[in-house]
C-alpha cells in the first residue's frame, strides 16, 4: 500500500528525502498516518522513560525522523539475531 511505497522512497534516497516531501509527491493530498503514530507513540515512551524497553521501535524512529542512516536498520538486525 501507500506505507510501503513511500517507505521504499525513503529508503531508496536514504533518508534525504522528507516525509513531507514524499507524501506531497505520492500521496495526492493525504498523509501517511504512520509517521504521525510513531511521532505520537515515541513522546510517550520518553515521557514513560521506556524507550530502552523498545529498541526496535526507537532504531526506526531515529532512521525515520533522527537522520541515522538507513542502513543501520540491518545492522540492528544483525545485532538482534545474534542474541
Amino acid at each position: 500500500g501507500r506505507n510501503r511505497k513511500c517507505a521504499e522512497i525513503f529508503a531508496k534516497s536514504k533518508g534525504a528525502k522528507p516525509w513531507d516531501e514524499i507524501e506531497k509527491e505520492q500521496l495526492d493530498g493525504q498523509k501517511l498516518q504512520g509517521t504521525i503514530t510513531a511521532k505520537d507513540v515515541m513522546t510517550c515512551l520518553k515521557a514513560a522513560d521506556v524507550v530502552g524497553k523498545f529498541p526496535l521501535f526507537a532504531k526506526i524512529y531515529m532512521i525515520s525522523f533522527e537522520g541515522e542512516p538507513v542502513e543501520d536498520i540491518v545492522k540492528f538486525a544483525d545485532v538482534i539475531a545474534k542474541h
